[in-house]
């Protein structure tokens, strides 16, 4: 702000654009940081650097010849910061084309990882700039999500400098790429990378197997309705406005001996709310019956084979829909 110095006293435009940021940032439910925008802006075009450290590190890089355009690129980027953490929000209109991107997003938002935000930054940038097209903004945004599905929601690995400092890379890569084929060889570069750090699929299905829901288990709900509903999409379409879907298990939890073995994925639909009410709590062979007509539901042979539904069939789907998700659906 020094280096800004304004002709009118009466108007300071810089501090004017500053507190534009402070403000869009305060009016999010995000909860987003300022102090890790800067962090993130910055690693995702300049230097690696330390939060620690980051603004003695502004201080020596920027002088009175950058002072604005750093300014006029912090207040664009954050609107694409808080689309980014936000993406329900209607500070960005979405369109159609542009919502797997916003799918993503929202996943990521609900994994609650931060690692992925210097990339993603830079993405949307290079996206805005029209530097890259649609198609290679959905694959790199996909990937991402993909990875920290398996290994943040599923596998519960913890996140690494390594892993802030790879995206903060390919961040910077991205943003200094010179042309379109440069720019798709570092999403490529960035797209092997995660696949070489995704978690081994044994250590992905115990985990799998963990998974929660239910009254009881309320925690991890929005997760496994997330599940369920990529299950949907990719093997029937996809499924309705999530306001009108809710989670149905097989085994009815009221009457439950086993709280815990109820929560199951393997025990769990995703059905909308009229079928739910169909269902209510009737015994296993009444539900199968209404199931194998619904139409607009997915579900899956292991349910309509089965002639009984006990711990033995809800512990052997949770590992088929594990395997499932690891070798197919989320395989980025």
């Amino acid at each position: 702000m020094s280096h800004l110095k304004q002709e009118n006293v009466d108007i300071d435009l810089a501090r004017d654009a500053f507190e534009r940021i402070l403000t869009l940032f305060k009016s999010s439910r995000a909860n987003i940081n300022v102090n890790k925008f800067l962090l993130h802006q910055w690693l995702s075009q300049y230097s690696y650097v330390s939060e620690a450290k980051l603004f003695r590190v502004i201080r020596s890089k920027i002088g009175p010849g950058q002072a604005q355009s750093y300014l006029d690129s912090l207040d664009s980027d954050a609107r694409l910061y808080r689309a980014i953490s936000e993406p329900d929000a209607p500070l960005r209109k979405w369109r159609k084309e542009e919502r797997p991107v916003r799918e993503s997003l929202k996943a990521l938002a609900m994994f609650g990882v931060t690692q992925p935000l210097p990339m993603l930054l830079s993405l949307m940038r290079a996206y805005e700039r029209d530097d890259i097209k649609l198609a290679a903004l959905k694959r790199a945004v996909k990937a991402i999500e993909d990875f920290h599905f398996s290994f943040t929601a599923v596998a519960s690995q913890p996140s690494s400098g390594g892993i802030s400092s790879m995206y903060a890379l390919h961040g910077r890569q991205l943003a200094a790429a010179k042309d379109s084929n440069a720019r798709s060889q570092k999403i490529d570069s960035l797209i092997d990378k995660l696949r070489e750090k995704r978690p081994s699929r044994e250590l992905f299905i115990a985990g799998f197997q963990d998974l929660r829901a239910s009254e009881l288990y309320s925690q991890q709900k929005r997760l496994v309705t997330y599940i369920l509903r990529r299950f949907h999409t990719e093997r029937i379409g996809p499924p309705p406005d999530p306001d009108v879907m809710t989670l149905e298990h097989i085994s009815n939890q009221g009457k439950a001996t086993d709280s815990s073995l109820v929560a199951m994925v393997g025990n769990l639909l995703c059905v909308d709310l009229k079928l739910n009410g169909e269902l209510g709590t009737k015994a296993f062979p009444a539900k199968r019956e209404i199931l194998a007509k619904a139409s607009g539901v997915w579900v899956d042979d292991s349910v309509l084979r089965s002639e009984r539904w006990t711990k033995a069939e809800i512990e052997a789907r949770t590992i088929d829909l594990a395997e499932q998700a690891f070798d197919t659906l989320w395989a980025f």
